[in-house]
């Protein structure tokens, strides 16, 4: 008779058990989210993925940044962003730089973003002002006067 009850008592604290643990994983994934996430796949023109590419999601409202790195696989996700509109830029050594806008988040979802780079590169434009005649002349006369002041 104790081995019944013992028994009893065993299939009784595993049925707690086992409701208990049922009990916290549904309330583990019945919580709601408040954020959302941008993602994709980074890819050339001929479709080919681009591992390390740089990633960078920013808040239109707030001009907060998050900065990824796309993996082996040219994939990148950003997480954890507040609804809000977006703009997402990425750049590739040896390809132009992409740049999406108005990306909107929306709350418990991944907005697809998966850009698809072109071969090239940036320019970087230095503007030099040159002096005119008379700035020179100018010069010349002010260290010529200062000279003679000596």
């Amino acid at each position: 008779m104790t081995e019944i009850t013992g028994n009893r008592a065993t299939r009784l604290l595993l049925t707690l058990l086992f409701c208990f643990t049922f009990l916290l994983s549904s309330l583990a994934f019945g919580q709601s989210t408040t954020e959302g996430a941008i993602g994709g796949t980074v890819v050339d023109p001929q479709g080919n993925v681009i591992p390390g590419a740089s990633i960078t999601v920013k808040n239109l409202g707030s001009n907060l940044k998050s900065s990824v790195t796309a993996d082996a696989q040219g994939y990148y996700r950003v997480g954890q962003l507040e609804p809000a509109t977006y703009e997402v830029t990425v750049n590739a050594t040896g390809f132009a730089p992409f740049r999406a806008e108005k990306v909107i988040v929306t709350v418990g979802s991944l907005t697809a973003v998966s850009p698809h780079l072109t071969i090239g590169t940036t320019e970087q434009v230095e503007v030099f002002r040159r002096s005119t005649a008379r700035q020179r002349n100018l010069c010349r006369f002010r260290s010529h006067t200062e000279r003679d002041g000596d």
